[in-house]
């Protein structure tokens, strides 16, 4: 027995000196800080130009019901405010305000593909008198611009033609061609604009070296244990499924109910498949999210990601306790739609279950509808896909000159802030996953910080941003673009 106490004893010793060691020399992947040329202030009327540019209804809608007035004053604006980079660049426009445009550099080598979106969500009425300011109104106060599209995505637009106008004005010609698209309607899947883009670009052999769109934040004190800001840069996205659950059943007049109905089959069926949860992972992205933010991490985060060998499920755990957090490392579900019955004393002989389903890279569309199948087997349901089904996109290397780049610039650009970066799944769909066909590394990243009541605002009351977090922004891509 004493020997037994001893050899387990010593077994702990072992382990706990392990994950000790572990623990204290974990690798920092961290990239240097970019050498960044001063190239001047950024135009302090760059906020004022966003805010005329929020003032365009580019609403995103069925392309039937599409505001064309709204976009065709949008982009003649952009031709007048950006005097410069319009006089440097050659302007294609696919599908009806979709535009394509070439920055030409020193070589036609390794051109990279910068991406934003015009359009922007419609702004729920029930709402509208709860906002600061007018939603369309483009007012600034105390220093913060309030506005549809301030963030998502006419910020990202606007702050990248502020930065290649900036440079332009200094007569730059940037190392390699610059490609820019910003599509019309990334809010609705970007099949007019995005999608139409890229198969203008395949059809003239255009391949890049790498694409930048919209994706990742600056999180500042949204992720658990982590102190200093984190630029999170989308390597990929999940996928979007919703499938239909349709339950037949004979009806009848409810004074005479049997045990089972259409309805309480769906009932059954919604309890089938929260008890068969999809699996969830820390493959891929997440792997290299915990690589980079590991060392700036509490000490129990950093034990746990230095030690995956020995604590990955207490990681998953971790994680598994909020919503935000089970999107990262698994295939989600959720019942998002019911129909059925037409009144109060008639038992429906049909109802019908919409879900939805973001899926993990990993996963494909089949493997969920399947899964759904598989839980809901022995039930009296059918199950087929709704509408629209997407894989999730290819990952993106984190270990590219690329990425490097990118991260290194941001570091550099939010020194004082001592930011890091960190590879990141994004959980929405981007304009920059049509783009496959013409390279082989997305990445998706807003250079502007975020806090936790800013993620709200997407798409929510309220969208706004301050005149400080905006000028950053282009700061960011000036800096992006003046590499050599």
């Amino acid at each position: 027995m004493k020997k037994l106490f001893i050899f387990s004893g010593t077994i702990v010793i072992v382990l706990v000196t392990i994950v000790l060691f572990r623990t204290f020399t974990i690798a920092d992947f961290q990239p240097e800080l970019a050498e960044v040329t001063a190239v001047g202030e950024v135009d302090p009327l760059a906020l004022e130009h966003l805010s005329e540019a929020l003032r365009f209804k580019t609403i995103s809608h069925h392309p039937a019901m599409m505001d064309k007035q709204a976009f065709d004053t949008l982009g003649s604006w952009m031709r007048v405010t950006y005097p410069n980079f319009f006089r440097s660049v050659e302007v294609d426009t696919v599908s009806t305000h979709t535009y394509i445009i070439k920055w030409s550099g020193a070589s036609s080598e390794k051109p990279i593909l910068f991406m934003a979106h015009q359009d922007v969500v419609p702004v729920d009425a029930s709402t509208e008198n709860e906002w600061v300011a007018g939603a369309f109104d483009g007012q600034i106060v105390d220093d913060y611009l309030y506005g549809r599209g301030a963030l998502d995505d006419k910020g990202s637009m606007i702050a990248l033609l502020e930065a290649a106008e900036s440079l332009c004005s200094k007569n730059f010609t940037p190392a390699q061609d610059y490609w820019f698209c910003f599509g019309q309607d990334e809010e609705i899947g970007g099949a007019n604009g995005a999608e139409l883009a890229s198969a203008w670009f395949e059809e003239k052999g255009i391949k890049f070296d790498w694409v930048l769109d919209e994706g990742g934040i600056i999180s500042k004190g949204i992720i658990p244990g982590i102190e200093p800001p984190v630029g999170l840069i989308g390597i990929a996205e999940k996928g979007y499924i919703s499938v239909t659950i349709r339950a037949n059943y004979e009806g009848g007049h409810s004074s005479m109910p049997r045990d089972t109905n259409s309805i309480t089959v769906l009932s059954e069926a919604i309890q089938a498949l929260n008890k068969s949860p999809f699996p969830p992972s820390l493959d891929g992205p997440m792997e290299g999210f915990l690589q980079y933010i590991a060392p700036y991490s509490s000490f129990s985060l950093k034990t746990a990601a230095a030690n995956r060998w020995l604590l990955e499920d207490v990681i998953l755990k971790t994680y598994m306790k909020t919503p935000s957090g089970a999107a990262l490392v698994r295939t989600t579900w959720s019942p998002t739609i019911i129909r059925a019955g037409v009144k109060d004393n008639v038992i429906p002989e049909t109802a019908v279950l919409t879900c939805n389903s973001r899926i993990l890279p990993g996963h494909t569309t089949e493997d969920v509808l399947n899964h759904y199948r598989a839980a809901l087997e022995g039930l009296p349901v059918d199950v087929e896909v709704y509408d629209l089904a997407i894989d999730p996109s290819p990952v993106s290397s984190y270990q590219s000159e690329a990425f490097e780049r990118i991260g290194s610039v941001a570091r550099a650009t939010f020194a004082e802030e001592q930011l890091i970066v960190a590879p990141y799944l994004v959980i929405g769909a981007t304009d920059g996953r049509h783009m496959y066909n013409v390279t082989d590394q997305v990445y998706r990243f807003y250079p502007f910080v975020f806090e936790s009541d800013d993620l709200a605002r997407l798409h929510g009351m309220n969208e706004r941003i301050s005149r400080a977090n905006f000028e950053k922004g282009v700061e960011f891509y000036r800096n992006l673009m003046s590499q050599p």
